[in-house]
């Protein structure tokens, strides 16, 4: 699988941050809203030291892609926008600089042709692509960073991107954070982040500018198997923007029982669509194993997605279809407005 993460900041407020995201450094601010995001969508503002980390499994390409929009120019050099962590340490990151350019460095060191030909206007906002194949000795084109779909920063062949890490990334921030360089004057609008990484045959390189739109389930559809508590229908009890945990659910002791939904249609007509993720906010409430998975149902035929572990306290799992598993091609808007989808529970 290519597609590692998403996040359009659309399915959660503020208080819910950690849920999506693994970690979070609270000592600037961290708010989700729709004053932050772009296309009247919500967006991530992330202000002094703040961040946000996301930890995945290690992989040695990954290409990172969001809109953002610098609020002010930094007074002090080196702020970090975006980062690759390998098990929390920095291994190699994009900075902006107090002249409002990118630059890239690996583990804190600056790395020879790495600022960018681009210069930051603070308050426009940019659709930013950095990937990085890691290695001591790099081919060209290995380390590219994009603005816009204009490539701002390309490092030359031979430069090292090997640091704390070795040659993987487990791991990316969002945001300065606590490392060092007290970030005052730091203000960062984040909005549509996609993560890839190199395997698969889709989606291993960059896509572009893209949006993320979320859908939220409207009606029951043919699978039926899990209750319903604390609301009219299953799809009422599901469908809040800011989760309700305990107050409104759906619920299945039986293993292989299964639960579809029908959806609103996307707000846009886009051009091409590199994948679905299916995210669930759950939990189990007894001793053993516990595993779902997301169920995409396309002409009577079940297809099911990426295993999630379910724990004792409430966690996000995903489910990723990068391609119609009906089809093997890519995804249509025809395909994504009339798709039954939901959850199954494995184990």
């Amino acid at each position: 699988m290519s597609i590692v993460f998403i996040d359009g900041f659309d399915h959660y407020p503020t208080a819910q941050i950690g849920y999506k995201w693994d970690s979070q450094t609270t000592s600037g601010t961290l708010a989700v809203g729709s004053s932050y995001g772009r296309y009247g969508s919500q967006g991530l503002r992330i202000t002094d030291i703040g961040a946000v980390g996301k930890v995945f499994v290690p992989a040695n390409k990954l290409v990172l892609g969001f809109a953002f929009t610098v609020g002010s120019t930094m007074d002090t050099d080196q702020r970090i926008l975006c980062a690759f962590t390998s098990i929390g340490s920095l291994q190699v990151e994009l900075r902006i600089t107090n002249s409002n350019q990118l630059q890239i460095t690996r583990s804190g060191t600056a790395i020879s042709g790495g600022v960018s030909t681009i210069t930051l206007t603070p308050g426009v906002t940019y659709f930013c692509e950095f990937k990085v194949t890691f290695s001591s000795s790099i081919s060209a084109g290995d380390v590219v960073c994009k603005i816009s779909g204009v490539t701002a920063i390309s490092l030359p062949g031979g430069s090292s991107v090997v640091g704390a890490g070795g040659t993987t990334a487990n791991g990316i921030q969002l945001g300065h954070g606590a490392r060092g360089l007290f970030a005052t004057n730091y203000q960062v609008d984040f909005d549509d982040l996609y993560l890839l990484n190199g395997g698969g045959t889709a989606n291993n390189d960059f896509i572009g500018d893209n949006r993320v739109e979320v859908l939220w389930p409207v009606a029951q559809a043919s699978d039926t198997d899990f209750s319903h508590t604390g609301a009219a229908d299953a799809a009422s009890a599901i469908n809040e923007h800011t989760c309700d945990f305990d107050t409104s659910y759906i619920s299945s002791q039986t293993t292989g029982n299964k639960h579809t939904f029908t959806y609103g249609s996307l707000g846009t007509t886009p051009d091409t669509i590199a994948g679905l993720q299916m995210v669930f906010m759950a939990r189990k409430d007894d001793a053993g194993t516990r595993v779902g998975a997301g169920l995409a149902k396309i002409g009577g035929t079940e297809y099911v997605g990426d295993n999630f572990g379910i724990a004792d306290a409430y966690n996000l799992g995903r489910s990723v279809f990068e391609t119609n598993p009906a089809t093997s091609a890519a995804w249509t808007p025809t395909d994504v407005n009339s798709i039954e989808a939901g959850i199954k529970l494995v184990v």
